[in-house]
């Protein structure tokens, strides 16, 4: 299991490490960050989720097994109005836990957040079309795409194609009903 826990500035060099080069860098956080990336940049990023309405919530995720931080998540462009974000930077930092399950637990866990705490009907996302691992990973948490946008981001040359995915606060319930009956 995971639990997830505000990201804080005890933080900053763990993401810093997990974070090795440029491409894995716009991977991972599309153009908020340039490489490398440090603490400068990720007090600003931490500032954009101050205040009383923030418009963006981080969180670390920790390992119950074993107490240690493996991941990161967020929900950005909090829109409290249209009651709608966006799931973003999500990124499992430890190599060899990848491809085991917790991403799909992250995701599922800052959904949780998103549609309840947060009080959101629509999340949406979007991610490289090369990344099969995370798209299949959205894929299981109910996300579907609803856009492609071909060559959007120059990086070193390449072009590179991004998918727009969502999940709608209905269409997780009705998952979640479907894995557990008692689920209003």
């Amino acid at each position: 299991m995971l639990r997830l826990h505000p990201f804080e500035r005890i933080d900053f060099d763990r993401v810093v490490e997990w974070t090795t080069d440029a491409r894995f860098l716009m991977q991972w956080a599309g153009p908020i960050f340039t490489h490398p990336l440090d603490h400068d940049q990720l007090e600003d990023y931490l500032a954009g989720g101050c205040g009383a309405t923030p418009k963006r919530v981080v969180w670390k995720g920790i390992d119950d097994a074993t107490d240690v931080v493996i991941g990161h998540i967020e929900i950005d462009k909090i829109d409290r109005g249209r009651k709608r974000g966006a799931l973003s930077r999500v990124l499992i930092g430890i190599p060899g836990l990848r491809g085991r399950g917790f991403g799909t637990e992250l995701v599922g866990e800052a959904l949780k957040r998103a549609f309840d705490a947060l009080d959101l009907e629509e999340v949406t996302l979007a991610v490289f079309d090369f990344n099969y691992a995370a798209i299949r990973c959205y894929e299981a948490n109910g996300f579907e795409t609803f856009h492609t946008r071909a060559d959007a981001v120059a990086v070193e040359g390449e072009r590179w194609s991004v998918v727009f995915m969502r999940l709608s606060r209905s269409r997780w319930r009705q998952r979640a009903a479907g894995r557990n009956p008692s689920i209003p």
